[in-house]
């Protein structure tokens, strides 16, 4: 697991009478505090959505932005794969949360449906 990672599946596996030993083989480093690309996306208005694979990564986009700055990014369709990161999401106050399942293609489809122009 990474440094500081989750107790789940270790307790799950204890409480089933496995022995757990822990080995933190990395670590979860933040990216840089100023995203220039994603603030030129957001002031020209080029951003369509956002997929958010973590709620420690979705932590770390909003962080990344100023408070001014953040609203605009709140506005935008995030697509997350899971349903704590959708809850995540909204403790943030992103407005716009899709939560699809099937991987990859469970994505394309969901930004199909949400972002194809009508017909």
């Amino acid at each position: 697991r990474g440094v500081g990672g989750r107790e789940t599946l270790a307790q799950t596996l204890a409480a089933r009478g496995a022995q757990v030993r822990y080995v933190e083989c990395y670590q979860r480093v933040a990216p840089a505090p100023r995203p220039a690309q994603l603030l030129d996306a957001l002031l020209h208005d080029a951003l369509a959505a956002v997929v958010a694979a973590s709620s420690e990564g979705l932590g770390n986009l909003a962080r990344a932005l100023e408070e001014g700055e953040r609203g605009q990014l709140l506005a935008v369709p995030l697509f997350v794969q899971h349903e704590n990161v959708a809850a995540r999401a909204r403790v943030l106050g992103f407005r716009d949360v899709i939560v699809f399942a099937g991987g990859d293609e469970g994505l394309c489809q969901a930004l199909r449906r949400r972002l194809a122009p009508p017909t």
